[in-house]
């Protein structure tokens, strides 16, 4: 047993400064979700909660000693009744919230977002959904911000045990704990170097925060050894004040100055920042210095005491009163959402917290009752209300950027005509007969004004137009399109079923199954999709929409070689590329400080050049290539102010076009499917629901009606490079 006693468990609670601490931590979190421009690294304050609650729950454990399992059941059962209630009411209001005034998508999510909130686990469902913090100001959970909690109550469940563990083996000795801890610390702050690992995966992960709480943790068991008469002398004093100093003009700076899209957050510079706030921690627990006159404000330390409910009620609070996607708050609003925030938490503390945590007139029981039960009960309300709420139409669409999306178990060995029902389809559904070699089929689609049900119960047959000449032409002479946008076209069939390969991005993925039911009813092919989630074509730097930046996903940029490794593979008659997007959001290019977008002569000639290298890596599979032109899209259909995302300007999607036609103009095995005459001919508009839900995709109710009019252009491109 080492012979060197601790100071008293709570002491370093009971520090003003660290009060003050909390208090300015959870002042730069509602700073940045408020997007003041001041403080787009506010995120960062996340860190410091970290590092402090590692210290301040090691201190605690080393108490404990080598503490038997009653005395560790009272360590969790004072950890939960601190946190657990007003977690529970935090969910309450985000409910509140969602069904009251939350978009959509917000609604459809939050069977999945509450649940896991409410078992703390959010951190790791985010993960799973591919819900990106960088994109955290668009349509956002809002329980989003309940990702740290769960960090932090992972640890709380694991993280005793550890120690517990290592103090009996050692015979209460903090040298081996704090070996223990050492390690996995190292091993925490190593993952993002040993593994390719998303900037959301690090962001979010318990193993890759946990260094964070761990560095706090190493500083308790450091001040622990001490004998309790030890104290610094007074140039050791000033040294600690001036390293803490200067390491909270650092963490100020980094406030200031980082973005979410700033490289060392996520390539392992976290736990160096950590580093930061030991320093800051130390200093305040040794004053008197510069940081704790200033972390010793009243005000501050007042607003610490309450710092948990704020940081649970605000998010929820400020998406309610939110002025709009990309629009600054106006003070008097951003001052309601605080005022409802602080007077939320005040009372929470008052009525809910501190009853709790002191026992005030409860018993050591109730706790583990009602607690579990209040828990289960909101998250049967939650799973109930959801029931009825319509599911995504394509889960795969909403997966995280980089994301791999395809099947090509469809198409069978290469080279060889994929399989395809033996009896067609009746040729009073189609419109035309069954296929044969020779003979020519067209789609239908719906008539001006009929509601879409269910795919294809608004189909009826058309007339048809063979025009071939268009403002929408490729450049080679060989106009593609025909002059009524709606009608689709009569083609010939090809001698077998065709081979046919989606590329692109989530719009390739959406018109997939359509494509393939169409080729399939009518024999012309069959049809699969290779496509990553979010990636366009142009390669290298980083997106930017109105508050944050976001590094593109390394898998983004592996198109060239993924791209001819499956074509020769897989072989395919025709190749559909289906890809925009992405490439109309504003653009940091790699090593240009500026932001640029479509019409922009720098940005252009960046994507003309990407375009070409698609095109000439395409082609040189020897497969027709079919390029789907880009709509308008209005991308945060569900919010109050989709206007303000750059993508739906509808010059851009002009100038990806035009773009894409030039290039095209230069292939002659390429041409352009103008998609967007279709959606602009039709009744109920560009945006029509019953098609683009979202504004962007094809929905799966509609995507029968888009594809009877597609798959005859896709197949007349076919037959228009190869004259068969």
């Amino acid at each position: 047993m080492s012979r060197a006693r601790s100071a008293p468990t709570g002491a370093a609670a009971r520090v003003g400064a660290l009060d003050g601490l909390r208090g300015l931590a959870v002042a730069a979190v509602l700073g940045f979700h408020a997007r003041l421009d001041l403080l787009p690294g506010g995120f960062l304050a996340v860190s410091v909660f970290f590092t402090l609650s590692g210290f301040l729950i090691t201190r605690l454990l080393i108490g404990l000693g080598t503490a038997s399992g009653p005395e560790l059941v009272t360590f969790w059962s004072r950890r939960f009744r601190r946190i657990l209630p007003a977690c529970l009411a935090a969910v309450v209001l985000a409910a509140a919230f969602v069904f009251a005034a939350g978009a959509h998508s917000q609604q459809a999510a939050f069977r999945g977002d509450g649940v896991a909130a409410l078992a703390f686990v959010a951190n790791w469902r985010f993960v799973v959904a591919g819900q990106s913090y960088a994109s955290l100001f668009a349509s956002p959970s809002p329980v989003q911000h309940l990702w740290s909690l769960a960090v932090e109550e992972q640890f709380y469940l694991v993280f005793p045990l550890v120690a517990i563990i290592a103090l009996r083996v050692g015979r209460g000795s903090r040298r081996i704990l704090g070996v223990v801890v050492g390690a996995l610390f190292l091993a925490s702050a190593a993952i993002p170097h040993l593994w390719a690992l998303s900037d959301d995966r690090v962001y979010y992960g318990t193993d890759t925060r946990a260094a964070e709480i761990l560095a706090g943790a190493l500083l308790a068991i450091a001040l622990a050894s001490r004998p309790v008469t030890f104290q610094p002398s007074p140039s050791a004093r000033r040294c600690i004040g001036g390293a803490g100093t200067l390491a909270m003009v650092l963490v100020a700076r980094a406030c200031v100055t980082t973005q979410q899209s700033t490289r060392w957050v996520y390539a392992g510079g976290l736990p160096l920042f950590a580093g930061l706030s030991v320093l800051v921690i130390l200093a305040a627990l040794h004053g008197p210095n510069p940081v704790t006159s200033v972390l010793g404000w009243r005000p501050l330390r007042w607003l610490g005491a309450i710092s948990l409910g704020v940081y649970l009620y605000h998010w929820p609070i400020f998406l309610w009163l939110d002025p709009g996607v990309g629009q600054a708050w106006p003070w008097a609003r951003l001052a309601l959402a605080v005022s409802l925030t602080v007077g939320a938490a005040v009372l929470s503390y008052r009525l809910l917290e501190q009853p709790w945590r002191l026992r005030r007139g409860i018993g050591t029981r109730p706790l583990w009752v009602a607690a579990p039960v209040a828990a289960t009960a909101i998250a049967v309300v939650i799973v109930a209300i959801t029931a009825n709420l319509p599911a995504a139409p394509n889960p795969s669409l909403d997966a995280a950027p980089g994301s791999l999306v395809s099947d090509l178990s469809a198409l069978g060995p290469a080279g060889a005509s994929p399989a395809l029902p033996s009896s067609g389809t009746p040729s009073s559904e189609l419109g035309s007969p069954a296929r044969a070699p020779g003979r020519s089929v067209s789609g239908a689609v719906a008539p001006a004004g009929a509601p879409i049900s269910d795919g294809d119960a608004a189909r009826t047959s058309t007339s048809t137009s063979n025009s071939n000449s268009n403002g929408n032409g490729n450049g080679n002479g060989n106009g593609n399109g025909n002059e009524n946008g709606l009608v689709p076209r009569t083609v010939a069939m090809a001698d077998h079923p065709l081979r046919v390969l989606l590329l692109g991005d989530s719009t390739a993925v959406a018109f997939t199954a359509g494509l393939d039911r169409w080729g399939q009813r009518t024999g012309a092919w069959r049809a699969a999709s290779y496509a990553r989630i979010g990636c366009g074509i142009g390669r290298g730097g980083s997106r930017a929409r109105y508050t944050w930046e976001q590094d593109l996903p390394a898998e983004c940029d592996s198109w060239p070689t993924d791209w001819a490794a499956q074509l020769a593979t897989v072989r395919p008659d025709i190749v559909v590329l289906s890809s925009g997007f992405w490439d109309a959001d504003d653009r940091r290019l790699p090593g240009d400080p500026q932001r640029r977008a479509p019409g922009d002569p720098t940005y252009d000639a960046y994507l003309a050049g990407a375009y070409e290298q698609a095109a000439q890596v395409l082609t040189a599979s020897g497969a027709v290539v079919a390029w789907i032109d880009n709509p308008p899209v209005r991308f945060g259909f569900d919010t109050p102010h989709p206007e303000q995302y750059g993508v739906n300007d509808p010059a851009r999607m002009m100038r990806l076009n035009q773009l894409a036609q030039d290039v095209i103009a230069r292939h002659p095995t390429m041409r352009l499917v103008p998609y967007s005459t279709f959606l602009a001919a039709w009744p109920g508009g560009e945006f029509d629901p019953a098609l683009r839900p979202d504004g962007v995709h094809v929905a799966e109710t509609g995507s029968d009606v888009v594809t009877d009019w597609l798959g005859p252009e896709i197949l007349h491109a076919y037959h228009d490079v190869t004259g068969r």
